[in-house]
């Protein structure tokens, strides 16, 4: 038992490095040579130290996660999920879940983990639905604590009628539906620039730099030899195309700075109306008062931005409204006198663990988790394709889906190899089909 748990734990380094599989007989090899301490007695005859029983290794430790992770998130009064699709290198359609939910039972913190990835025959929103309600009740998740879906706003996810989140919401009547507020970034960016030709001559200019230099470290040196002379001369470039190149880079610099804090982990639903204001009053105190055509321009911009931060003032869950009104007061009085200045997530750290709060404020407390558990964004589901992307690069692109998802759990969710019940991962790989144990 020892010896095979040994080998269990190079396998599971090897997951949380995002190593090849084919790299485990190498590192039992370098191990037995280096006399690893309860490594097999020979390598030669010992079936432990083959490939296959790595991937048998690597489904038990992926069973062990999976069960203590939806132990975990069963317990959170409430959940969310965030869902996004993208096609792999070998041209398959996935599917990628991420789960928010509160760790202890809904005393914890919030935390926001990978769930698994999973294929779609089509990118249909009935086939959407489908997979994922699968999915989430063979985990054992309970649909009526399903209280907000992250999407990245395609037709056949918010469709009215035959998108996903449609048909959740027959079986979830109080569900929010939250187009990832980075993505509204994006587009409130692009449709506030429509109109505008000389903003579009800018990014042609950009592109055709890019296209020349791209791949090519001579003509990026013959670039900078002959900059000026080639991509801004007079004779190219008209006096609103170098306002626009001036103009763009500071107000770009704003909106890149609430990009990327919209694309924070801890953004939360709290925080969003703040960090937008604050971006609104930056550019209105720096460019708004100018005349020029950028005022129309940013006027516009402004509006987008405005539009989806009233997006979330109504999102609001079936819950004890006038239970609510009776508490708020003195709920109030306490969260000024105890943490006065901190954010609602701050807050949450200091109150959620204290049982008087919970059992004098019942519905604030209940309305605050939901608040907080609610989704804002999909950047956690891109993140899990680009992890995707490192696993199954190009040399590996025979991984089937199974084996990706394990790999990606183990690399993803994974405590350290100190912090994992090495017993209980054993016990899963012998009960995982009959077995004949051999001393090693």
């Amino acid at each position: 038992m020892e010896r095979i748990i040994t080998t269990m734990k190079i396998m599971y380094f090897i997951a949380q490095k995002d190593l090849s599989i084919s790299s485990y007989e190498d590192m039992c090899a370098f191990a037995f040579t280096m006399k690893m301490a309860n490594m097999p007695k020979s390598l030669e005859y010992s079936s432990q130290t083959s490939r296959y029983v790595a991937l048998e290794y690597l489904n038990a430790i992926s069973t062990y996660l999976t069960e203590m992770q939806v132990k975990r998130a069963c317990d959170s009064p409430f959940f969310s999920i965030m869902i996004d699709e993208s096609t792999d290198r070998s041209l398959e359609i996935h599917l990628i879940i991420y789960c928010v939910y509160f760790t202890h039972g809904g005393r914890g913190k919030k935390v926001s983990e990978f769930m698994g990835i999973t294929c779609i025959n089509d990118g249909r929103g009935k086939t959407i639905y489908d997979v994922v309600k699968s999915f989430l009740i063979d985990k054992g998740f309970d649909l009526q604590k399903l209280i907000g879906i992250a999407t990245d706003g395609a037709s056949a996810m918010i469709g009215s009628e035959i998108g996903m989140i449609s048909f959740f919401k027959k079986d979830c009547l109080s569900l929010i539906a939250i187009h990832c507020i980075a993505h509204r970034e994006a587009l409130a960016i692009a449709d506030a620039s429509k109109g505008f030709a000389d903003l579009l001559n800018v990014e042609k200019l950009a592109n055709k730099i890019y296209s020349l230099i791209n791949n090519s470290s001579k003509r990026n040196k013959e670039l900078m030899d002959s900059f000026y002379s080639m991509a801004f001369s007079r004779a190219r470039c008209n006096f609103i195309t170098l306002f626009c190149l001036h103009l763009l880079p500071n107000v770009l610099k704003v909106v890149n700075a609430l990009n990327q804090k919209l694309q924070e982990d801890i953004i939360d639903l709290t925080s969003i109306g703040t960090t937008i204001d604050i971006t609104i009053r930056q550019l209105y105190r720096t460019y708004i008062n100018c005349e020029n055509f950028g005022n129309v321009w940013l006027e516009r911009l402004l509006q987008h931005l405005l539009d989806f931060q009233e997006l979330f003032e109504h999102a609001l869950y079936t819950i004890d409204k006038k239970g609510c009104e009776k508490e708020l007061y003195s709920f109030v009085d306490n969260l000024f006198m105890n943490c006065e200045g901190f954010t609602m997530k701050e807050a949450w750290r200091y109150f959620s663990s204290m049982k008087d709060w919970h059992a004098s404020f019942p519905n604030l407390m209940k309305l605050w988790q939901v608040i907080l558990i609610i989704p804002t964004s999909t950047d956690a589901c891109e993140r899990g394709f680009s992890k995707q992307n490192l696993i199954k690069s190009d040399r590996r692109s025979r991984l089937t889906v199974n084996t990706l998802d394990h790999l990606m759990r183990v690399s993803t969710i994974g405590p350290n190899i100190d912090e994992v019940d090495s017993n209980c991962v054993f016990e899963l790989w012998k009960e995982s089909k009959r077995r004949r144990m051999y001393d090693l």
